[in-house]
């Protein structure tokens, strides 16, 4: 999955401050969810944007906040209040998460005035505020990795299922469960660190250890079916 990464400069209490640096496309779409799993379906729209040009949702507008005096020069700028695009309060039938909680936010791109809207981005994951209070903070992430439909193999890259997950920063270590249990649907899950780096296999109902590498991306898909599987990784608070 190759799409576009925006750029985290500030998430605080009431305000996340995204950049893009430009391509060809004419506007951005920015949508979101609470979960993953949603998230890689396709998540909620929050808003849209020309390129090369500056947002400010309704709430920072009205208080004045998000004015920046820094160059945007070659980037297209956007700063928002999730309060702004709340829909349900935190409860299970919400789509977009409240302040406190992590936000999952993916980018497409239109090449043609919006008529039509690439395939979205990683899913790039952005901590509640104050996730980096604490020194090298603790992040836990769970989802269900799709099905690859068997078109991947050892040692080849992960195939365009894959759910592409981009960490705030890089991790200090991280390890990786494959729920499933062995011999059952769930089935075994292909995981790569990279676009175009090769995938290998973390059979059901084991544990993949990261070391104390440093991980900014993961591809996870499941081996013939969909496969659930949890990430626990320490972030590096300083990078």
């Amino acid at each position: 999955m190759i799409g576009i990464i925006p750029s985290v400069l500030e998430r605080s209490p009431g305000l996340i401050d995204l950049t893009i640096r430009n391509t060809s496309a004419t506007h951005y779409r920015i949508s979101a969810h609470r979960t993953l799993n949603d998230a890689h379906i396709g998540g909620t729209t929050l808003f849209t944007i020309q390129k090369n040009t500056s947002f400010r949702s309704r709430t920072l507008r009205q208080k004045g906040l998000g004015l920046t005096m820094d160059s945007n020069r070659g980037l297209t700028r956007m700063v928002f209040d999730l309060k702004d695009y709340a829909d349900g309060g935190g409860g299970t039938a919400a789509t977009v998460p409240m302040d406190e909680e992590i936000l999952y936010l993916r980018v497409e791109e239109s090449m043609d005035e919006e008529v039509s809207w690439l395939a979205a981005g990683p899913i790039v994951v952005i901590p509640p505020a104050g996730f980096y209070r604490t020194p090298n903070p603790a992040l836990v992430l769970a989802g269900t990795a799709p099905t690859d439909g068997g078109s991947t193999s050892i040692g080849n890259p992960a195939s365009s299922a894959a759910m592409h997950i981009i960490f705030p920063k890089f991790t200090v270590d991280i390890s990786v469960r494959n729920h499933g249990t062995a011999g059952a649907d769930a089935g075994d899950i292909w995981y790569s660190v990279g676009h175009n780096h090769p995938v290998g296999r973390l059979e059901a109902d084991d544990w993949w250890f990261g070391g104390p590498g440093g991980y900014r991306e993961l591809l996870l898909e499941g081996s013939n079916a969909a496969a659930d599987f949890s990430i626990n990784m320490g972030v590096a608070s300083r990078m």
